[in-house]
């Protein structure tokens, strides 16, 4: 953590804005070690605005738009030990993003941390892909592994099959109140409190409203994988942008509210879109 301090310490006396997004056990350390507090210096848990890895643009953007005008750092860790698989791959999905996101940016200075010896190299060696410059104990030098993915590539990335068993339903704009009573009575099976449930039911209401509206139609999909329910929406529009719903939208702004409140509530969210349709993947945690 001493590079982090360094950085932010720097920063700050600089007058450059800082929002450091990682575990509370991390905040709690460089809070400590820092002192007094900068008012340009901001601290969210990873863990909370994180949690699902199509949220972090949001954070980073809400951020850059609060301090307009001003030199930007920041430094975050996106990528935990215990993450799922689905959650990693979401996690690289939104690092290659980011070079997407910020790529026009003026003075922003982002810092991703990864705990190297707990994290598998497969992981490792993504990191390396979508990172143009490396930071080690030998210093900072550019990657040369570094080979950022197209838009077609990150919308086409293959999600998980889906298992067999999943239970499968057709609707249209008549079919959206029968929808949420499956969404109910699925959430009620797998004992998922009322307020998760409320969230769920909105979640994939907005899903199958922008199906109704964009596509016409669309199929649910819904199994339950351990204590979590996954909810799969698909229909046979098309979507060109792998960041919609990962900003937060402006007064101004005709599209993208459903997806981005989607990402919100959801613990975790897989957007894929081809020339076969478009399927939005959610995982909510049933307890």
């Amino acid at each position: 953590m001493d590079s982090s301090l360094d950085l932010i310490r720097t920063a700050a006396a600089a007058k450059s804005a800082v929002l450091v997004a990682v575990d509370a056990e991390k905040i709690a350390l460089l809070e400590r070690e820092l002192g007094q507090r900068n008012s340009m210096v901001e601290f969210a848990p990873m863990g909370e605005v994180g949690r699902n890895p199509g949220r972090i643009i949001s954070v980073w953007n809400d951020f850059a738009e609060r301090y307009a005008g001003a030199a930007l750092v920041g430094i975050g860790e996106p990528v935990w030990p215990a993450r799922t698989p689905a959650e990693l791959l979401e996690c690289q999905q939104h690092e290659h993003l980011l070079n997407h996101a910020f790529a026009a940016a003026g003075d922003f200075f982002l810092r991703y941390l990864y705990h190297a010896s707990a994290l598998s190299p497969d992981v490792l060696a993504e990191a390396r892909r979508s990172h143009p410059l490396l930071h080690d104990a030998t210093g900072p030098r550019a990657s040369d592994a570094c080979r950022i993915a197209s838009v077609d590539d990150l919308l086409g990335t293959p999600l998980t099959p889906r298992p067999a068993d999943a239970t499968t339903t057709e609707f249209s704009g008549p079919d959206l109140g029968r929808m949420r009573a499956l969404l109910r009575d699925q959430a009620s099976v797998m004992g998922m409190p009322s307020d998760r449930t409320a969230d769920l039911v909105v979640a994939i209401s907005e899903l199958a409203a922008n199906s109704v509206m964009y596509a016409g139609a669309g199929e649910l999909r819904l199994w339950a994988s351990g204590a979590e329910l996954v909810c799969e929406v698909h229909d046979r529009g098309r979507i060109d942008d792998p960041l919609v719903g990962r900003r937060r939208p402006g007064s101004e702004s005709i599209t993208g509210r459903g997806l981005w409140l989607v990402h919100e509530l959801a613990q975790l969210v897989q957007l894929r879109s081809g020339e076969s349709g478009t399927t939005v993947r959610v995982t909510f945690a049933a307890t």
